[in-house]
């Protein structure tokens, strides 16, 4: 039987309280180093003793839909899944509609009642990940979690992941500093410092999936790199991971694009309905600026969507 505490809106009193429940907590953890679990096996009871209304910081939704081609494609649907600092489940909620199965492990115990941790995964794990064995796993998730760890603690993880074989999936913020958050000391940045060019030096394990300049934010896989850029299509041949061109929605006679980068960029795109090309168009795309085109398919056969220009080769069939 585990107890934990129930969690409502009660303003600036719930800040505080949730500070001091913080508090405690961050103690708990730190002095006994006791992982506790909820799972379908177990009852969990949720006293409301305090009005607490727990918040986080919440990052972006850029690139999720690529995770779900990546795990549609490259990971077994038997496959057991860790994700690393759940927060608000955001991979759960991506992932487990496709049919996997996903336990999590969540040091701030308010994050874990807050946001329903237990509803959302098969098993909840709530401790530190540098005090629990993960090697029962397939597939590790961490998603915006890199940054929160030393580079020491970082390093001994990634080692650990390499000698268990595990496929591991990062995302983290470039560049992104941040202290203490309703005191919660694990969401202090140790890793501020964060480029796409900092993550390849320093974690050797690792190559870029797919990044947005424009967000500044990456993914990385410790497998070969891929890129891709919807649910709804698969690649036909290898794309180029592009910083520039990103591919916001790709369907069957449409499709929506944007320049991702810094300055102008020339891209031309052709559509081809089999070998046929039943559409040409060339365009100089200013930044931040969504650009969309779309077809008459008469056929109902699967289109072709090529992009080209200086370092850009993307290939789209939907």
């Amino acid at each position: 039987m585990y107890i934990c505490l129930s969690a409502y809106k009660s303003g600036v009193k719930g800040c505080f309280w949730g500070g001091i429940f913080g508090f405690i907590w961050t103690i708990c953890v730190k002095t006994m180093g006791d992982i506790f679990f909820m799972g379908e096996s177990v009852y969990v009871i949720f006293i409301n003793v305090l009005g607490v209304y727990i918040n986080m910081p919440i990052s972006h939704n850029i690139l999720k839909s690529d995770v779900r081609v990546y795990f549609e494609k490259y990971v077994n649907i038997g496959s057991k899944i860790l994700d690393i600092g759940a927060g608000v489940g955001t991979y759960s909620k991506l992932l487990r509609d496709m049919g996997y199965k996903m336990d999590c492990m969540e040091v701030w115990l308010p994050y874990v009642v807050e946001y329903k941790l237990n509803e959302l995964y098969d098993n909840v794990i709530i401790g530190n990940v540098m005090n629990y064995d993960i090697c029962n796993y397939d597939v590790i998730i961490m998603g915006d979690i890199l940054e929160h760890l030393s580079v020491q603690e970082s390093l001994v993880l990634m080692d650990v992941i390499e000698r268990n074989k595990q496929l591991c999936l990062v995302a983290v913020p470039y560049q992104l500093e941040q202290g203490e958050y309703y005191g919660n000391v694990y969401e202090i940045h140790k890793q501020s410092d964060l480029t796409n060019d900092v993550m390849l030096s320093r974690y050797s394990n690792l190559n870029l999936l797919f990044k947005s300049n424009c967000y500044q934010y990456g993914y990385y896989i410790n497998r070969g790199g891929y890129y891709n850029n919807d649910m709804q299509c698969y690649v036909d041949d290898i794309n180029n991971v592009s910083d520039r061109l990103h591919i916001n929605k790709i369907q069957n006679k449409f499709v929506e694009y944007v320049n991702d980068g810094g300055g102008v960029i020339d891209v031309r795109l052709d559509i081809y309905d089999g070998i046929n090309l039943i559409y040409a168009h060339n365009i100089s795309m200013v930044p931040k600026v969504h650009y969309w085109s779309s077809v008459n398919n008469d056929s109902g056969n699967k289109l072709k969507y090529v992009f080209s220009g200086e370092g850009i080769n993307k290939v789209y069939v939907c």
